[in-house]
């Protein structure tokens, strides 16, 4: 027959100390799990429509200077396209507030601008489109950011 523990599956046994230092352990991560607000904690989707937005505006800048030549479109584009992106990524390492903040800045300036350029031109593209979208990344981000609004101290 073939003995099982001298393969090393047997358990060994735990000294005081060792049992110890596991319940020590234990509760520190319970602990830790506790000071966390479980309803703070970052939606996995949270940072996605600020990425794609970001993207997307980046991209229509460049469309913008690649069709006609446009270099404050590619200027509007880096910056406003780099400001979403970074604002998403401010989101993924525990920034929310921060991050919609600063997408919820940038959407509103997209949407005022662009939205007074459709107003001027009655042309929905680009304008009408970016400040479409700016608007719903304007929403969208000022809820996130009242929903991640830092408590005052007293």
């Amino acid at each position: 027959e073939h003995d099982h523990r001298s393969r090393g599956t047997k358990h060994e046994a735990r000294t005081p100390q060792h049992t110890h230092q596991l319940h020590n352990l234990a509760l520190s991560e319970k602990r830790t799990s506790e000071s966390v607000d479980e309803n703070k904690m970052a939606p996995p989707g949270s940072a996605h429509l600020n990425f794609t937005m970001g993207g997307l505006v980046f991209l229509g800048g460049a469309m913008g200077y690649m069709r006609k030549g446009s270099t404050m479109s590619l200027l509007a584009g880096v910056t406003f396209g780099g400001l979403l992106i970074g604002s998403g990524v401010l989101i993924t390492q525990g920034e929310c507030f921060k991050g919609h903040s600063l997408a919820a800045g940038c959407t509103g300036v997209m949407t005022l601008a662009m939205g007074q350029r459709f107003l001027s031109t009655g042309k929905f593209m680009p304008a009408g489109m970016v400040a479409s979208l700016g608007a719903v990344g304007l929403a969208y981000n000022v809820k996130k950011a009242i929903e991640w609004m830092p408590e005052k101290a007293d």
